[in-house]
């Protein structure tokens, strides 16, 4: 008995053809809604981000504003105490909590020790404000956790009266980073760049391959419509990819160029 394998080679191609649409199908379907939460997390994200960003700038700008503060008057009180005085009268008053300017002038309690504690405030705000303008100059939003180790040390190291500023950004990281991390899960395309690549085989190994063992009146006729076949299922493959990468561009959560400092 004589077995014609055209029925294998043909079997073979045919229940491959529809895994091949069964899966392209499937995972069309699955980029685009992941395309389309990408897109609707960050409209929901980058607000989020900005908003904190305007505190922090604005923080930045209180921690300069003290450290001037101090660079002014550090020279005064030691003046001041150089003279044997124990109280000064001043203007003005900036500390981490609070700017602020009063007429007239109220007195305030100087000793060696207020020279220490500018130096002490003066450091800290330095560090603060240089650490906020770090934080508000991040372009991919991914990267702020990155941040929070960075402003739990920086608790450590700077007075009590700057810990609200501090828990404060601590607080915006943390509200950001739960829908971040959200947003990772959901436009994760791993899975979908195994499945491309095992589409791309079965459509060559197990569809393409296995039309040219097909018989066929001429050759010629056979390789010709093959290879027109062939353009036609490469492209899904091709698709998808396309898809995969505008999926990875939107999930990248970039700041806007015009949003940049």
């Amino acid at each position: 008995m004589t077995l014609d394998p055209n029925w294998f080679y043909s079997s073979l191609a045919q229940s491959a053809a529809a895994i091949v649409g069964i899966v392209g199908s499937v995972l069309v379907v699955r980029l685009q809604a992941q395309l389309e939460t990408a897109q609707r997390n960050k409209e929901h994200i980058l607000p989020l981000f900005l908003a904190s960003r305007s505190r922090w700038i604005a923080n930045s700008i209180s921690m300069k504003c003290v450290v001037a503060h101090i660079e002014k008057m550090r020279p005064i009180v030691r003046q001041a105490l150089d003279s044997g005085a124990t109280e000064l009268k001043v203007g003005e008053k900036v500390t981490f909590t609070a700017n602020a300017r009063q007429s007239p002038p109220w007195s305030i309690q100087i000793s060696p020790v207020t020279l220490d504690t500018y130096d002490r405030d003066k450091a800290a705000a330095i560090l603060l404000a240089d650490a906020l303008d770090g934080l508000s100059r991040i372009k991919e939003l991914h990267k702020l956790g990155n941040n929070r180790s960075t402003f739990e040390g920086i608790r450590l190291s700077v007075p009590e009266e700057a810990y609200g500023i501090v828990d404060s950004v601590l607080a915006d990281l943390t509200r950001i980073a739960e829908p971040i991390a959200r947003h990772s899960i959901q436009t994760s395309v791993h899975i979908s760049i195994i499945l491309t690549a095992v589409l791309a085989w079965v459509c060559i190994f197990s569809l393409l391959v296995p039309l040219t063992y097909l018989s066929a009146y001429e050759d010629v006729h056979k390789y010709l419509l093959t290879a027109a076949f062939a353009a036609g299922v490469f492209a899904l493959p091709v698709v998808l990819a396309f898809q995969i990468m505008e999926v990875r561009a939107v999930s990248q959560l970039a700041v806007p160029p015009e949003d940049f400092l």
